[in-house]
């Protein structure tokens, strides 16, 4: 998935994007992951921000939260830089839906200066309604650039949600699932994760595009849904959630988890 943080780096940071757009995650002594961590290493003391900050996107592709959230962690303070914004996508990228929902609300408000930028990061960790929100105050400030986003699906499938009284927390719970599954097969989700709302069923679906076949895809949606049965997590009221297979053919690269 495409979620970006501040563009750093540009050079290295398409390169990695271009991996990521693969939809696998690679491995950590891949030979693309030692490329990117050798370019990146040899960034100079000025850029030492983008380096953390392209570190963590590099350990990201490989799968690593930890190494990628303790590389931000890293940055100092630096006009133009939105740290929290980098966590989120991260956490985004990897299917850490409850952990972004928070960086979500922190970082993305009307008044961050990066709200249109974020809300593809806060459909894929179910921000919903607190988008809905975001939206309506955006409207009282005038903001000029709110239709570079599905604004009015948005507040179409915040009204449904909140007609069914579930929380932006209850989707980013069952999304959560669907990361720790992506995450165990080696998946990231191609793109953005797409919105639709269903007036007359009365519900809102979040799907997730993936690079496997559409047969692929059911089999590990048969597989997400048993996951919620026995971890006991109900699927929210008004909210389906769908994978799709985007590959005719599934192909990947010997840099890929098995």
């Amino acid at each position: 998935m495409s979620i970006r943080p501040e563009s750093i780096a540009p050079d290295i940071q398409d390169e990695m994007y271009d991996v990521q757009e693969r939809g696998f995650l690679i491995l950590r002594d891949s030979e693309a992951a030692t490329h990117f961590f050798d370019q990146i290493d040899k960034l100079d003391a000025a850029q030492t921000n983008r380096a953390f900050a392209l570190r963590a996107i590099a350990y990201q592709l490989c799968g690593d939260i930890e190494s990628a959230l303790s590389e931000i962690d890293k940055v100092t303070a630096q006009a133009g830089l939105h740290p929290d914004w980098d966590r989120l996508c991260v956490l985004a990228n990897l299917g850490f839906a409850t952990e972004g929902l928070e960086y979500y609300r922190r970082a993305c408000s009307p008044e961050s200066g990066i709200f249109t930028k974020t809300v593809g990061a806060g459909i894929s960790v179910g921000a919903f309604r607190t988008i809905a929100q975001n939206i309506s105050r955006a409207i009282k400030m005038h903001l000029s650039n709110l239709d570079s986003i599905p604004r009015q699906s948005l507040l179409d499938a915040a009204r449904i949600l909140e007609e069914r009284g579930t929380e932006d927390d209850d989707v980013a719970g069952v999304v959560s699932v669907a990361g720790e599954l992506f995450r165990e097969y080696g998946l990231v989700f191609v793109g953005s994760a797409q919105v639709d709302t269903f007036d007359v069923q009365n519900v809102v679906r979040l799907s997730f595009r993936l690079a496997i076949t559409p047969e692929q895809a059911a089999t590990l949606h048969m597989e997400f849904l048993d996951r919620l049965d026995d971890q006991e997590i109900d699927m929210p009221s008004g909210l389906l959630v769908a994978f799709q297979g985007t590959a005719i053919e599934t192909y990947r690269s010997e840099e890929a988890h098995a």
